[in-house]
């Protein structure tokens, strides 16, 4: 990854870090088939193109997605924020395990359409203090619990980079 005001400087185009991770490892990984692989990013690095890219190769992809995004009712032309829509939605209380911890959370899931994107799982969780985060996933049997989980997990990996980032330097790299 080189930072888009030094891309100029390496006379390299500036990519986006999933734009990277599709190109050079997501695409050059070329599973067996029948094996399964999900791709877990945050709202930061959202792109419909980059979901689509995903799922052109076979696989499925669960991230953060905005509270400003925009989401469609199945079959319908119109569409609205993901946090107005999921003022609609039922909650029930779900409990997963994270990191050797339980945590639970009110969630509430719907299967919308994203333009340019399509069909995607909606879930909206809230935490014991209010906040409201929203996910999406490409795989539409997935459970709200399986893809809390997945977007837990990728945490784990958030916080090594912070550490290594803290403690090493490696963020200069």
């Amino acid at each position: 990854f080189i930072p888009e005001d030094l891309a100029p400087n390496f006379e390299q185009p500036f990519k986006k870090k999933t734009e990277i991770a599709v190109e050079q490892i997501v695409t050059p990984l070329q599973l067996p088939p029948g094996a399964a692989l999900t791709v877990v990013f945050d709202s930061a690095y959202y792109g419909g193109e980059r979901v689509v890219a995903i799922q052109e190769q076979g696989h499925d992809v669960v991230c953060r997605y905005k509270s400003c995004n925009h989401v469609s009712p199945v079959g319908e032309v119109w569409s609205q924020r993901v946090d107005a829509f999921a003022s609609t939605l039922e909650y029930e209380q779900t409990t997963i395990t994270v990191r050797g911890k339980k945590k639970t959370y009110r969630v509430g899931s719907e299967i919308v359409e994203i333009e340019g994107v399509g069909l995607v799982k909606i879930v909206a969780s809230k935490t014991a203090d209010g906040t409201i985060q929203y996910y999406l996933s490409t795989d539409l049997g997935r459970s709200a619990a399986e893809i809390l989980e997945l977007v837990e997990d990728r945490w784990n990996i958030e916080t090594v980079h912070q550490e290594a980032d803290a403690k090493f330097g490696f963020k200069q790299y």
